[in-house]
């Protein structure tokens, strides 16, 4: 068990493991992006599929993360919160 815990300690130590971390962090982020877009941006207004985008952008959180793209904004003018 020592073993294992020092063998894990260094690997947080590591750059390596910060760059994992971080590459996985933006390919998370750019797919919910997608998949964000893919929700808001249909052509029909589906309130199911408005209901799932807005939960899951529910504190406003990559609707900041991604301001250079209007995600909420098909949401928001259909008076949907």
């Amino acid at each position: 068990m020592h073993k294992q815990s020092a063998a894990l300690r260094r690997s947080f130590k590591e750059h390596s493991y910060n760059h994992v971390v971080q590459k996985f962090q933006k390919n998370f982020d750019d797919e919910m992006k997608q998949l964000l877009l893919i929700l808001t941006q249909g052509k029909r207004y589906e309130t199911h599929i408005a209901n799932l985008a807005t939960r899951l952008d529910y504190n406003g959180y990559y609707s900041q993360l991604f301001s250079d793209v209007e995600l909420m904004q098909p949401l928001r003018q259909n008076n949907f919160p």
